[in-house]
């Protein structure tokens, strides 16, 4: 218990700082880390991570609601917990994404980053990657005020989640210290992912004819 509770703890502060910066974001940010966000070392990352993710909501779309729900319930249950990549089938993506972050920790103009600098460089590649998705499939614009919702509901989902993962890669000689940590980062991600489905289909309804 202490272990998973460090654990959520490690998770926490890298969510929390990023949460604590998102006021301060602007368009002049994006200047400074420009070529690390065109970088082969980043953008490679950057996929395998979206691999990740859509490989494990492929599990959780596959459970019912009651199964989804017990799966929440026992988030803090570390024997539970524990195996859970091994039951949804993503150790290969789990691997993957290792293998590229450590390629993008010796890409010295992304080390220079700052950390807030950073962290933004993951929530505007993540924005611009789900405005282009969200819009290809809903057929709608930005300008839908539903859409902007659940683009950002999405970002912010998918940006916790890469800096939860970045923070359990980091773990990765400790074995089951980092599976418990992959697993906790996908629960919540998946679960951040209804929430935004649920708000969508709840705006969707207000503005029906």
């Amino acid at each position: 218990m202490n272990k998973l509770l460090l654990i959520l703890g490690t998770v926490i502060i890298v969510v929390s700082t990023f949460l604590s910066i998102q006021s301060c974001d602007s368009d002049d940010t994006m200047d400074p880390f420009t070529v690390v966000a065109e970088s082969n070392e980043f953008i490679d990352f950057s996929e395998s991570t979206n691999v990740l993710f859509e490989s494990f909501l492929g599990y959780t779309n596959s459970l019912t609601e009651e199964e989804f729900d017990n799966l929440m319930l026992h988030i803090d249950d570390e024997e539970y917990i524990a195996d859970l990549m091994e039951r949804a089938n993503i150790e290969q993506e789990i691997e993957d994404v290792k293998k590229k972050h450590i390629k993008l920790l010796r890409n010295k103009e992304y080390m220079d980053l700052e950390i807030d600098q950073q962290i933004n460089l993951f929530k505007h590649d993540s924005e611009k990657r789900l405005k282009i998705l969200l819009e290809t499939k809903a057929g709608a614009t930005t300008a839908d005020e539903c859409i902007q919702r659940k683009l950002d509901d999405y970002a912010w989902a998918q940006t916790t989640a890469q800096l939860a993962v970045i923070g359990c890669t980091c773990m990765a000689e400790v074995v089951v210290a980092a599976c418990v940590c992959y697993s906790i980062a996908m629960v919540n991600y998946a679960n951040d992912i209804r929430l935004a489905e649920r708000a969508y289909e709840d705006c969707m309804q207000t503005v029906k004819p």
